[in-house]
């Protein structure tokens, strides 16, 4: 019974205790903050847009590709943009930057891409084609498509 009287008493050990679990409850929460930067759940950032393109080669002929927007949502013409880079065993080594963003896009609208701005057409061959959202910076679609 003098030792619990004795411990009642002896408060030295309280104030190191509650020290300890105010630092650690501290950085639990400087941890959240930082994560929370990080991670990007307390910034502006836009997102990209659940879109579902994809690029084949057109039957039709073989000097073109179409680029086909296959479900998700509708995008502004100003909303994304399209690169076409010729490939290794393509016919010519040349980039099409396609203004493909000139059109507005919704679920099942089909682009037919045959030239770039400057007249270079599509050949047989590998082509490389990139999409990308302007507003998020996010890529849509990175494939290999063979014009045949």
């Amino acid at each position: 019974m003098k030792y619990f009287e004795k411990f009642l008493k002896d408060k030295r050990g309280v104030s190191p205790v509650i020290g300890v679990i105010i630092m650690v409850a501290l950085t639990v929460v400087m941890g959240a903050v930082v994560a929370g930067f990080a991670y990007g759940y307390l910034g502006n950032t836009s997102k990209a847009p659940n879109i579902a393109l994809s690029v084949i080669d057109n039957p039709t002929d073989n000097s073109s590709v179409l680029v086909k927007h296959t479900g998700g949502e509708s995008m502004l013409a100003n909303a994304w943009k399209g690169s076409l880079t010729a490939g290794q065993e393509s016919s010519a080594n040349f980039t099409l930057q396609t203004q493909l963003g000139a059109n507005a896009i919704s679920s099942g609208t089909v682009l037919d891409v045959t030239t770039d701005t400057n007249g270079i057409a599509v050949t047989i061959g590998w082509y490389h084609f990139v999409a990308v959202d302007t507003r998020s910076d996010a890529i849509l679609l990175d494939t290999n498509v063979r014009v045949e």
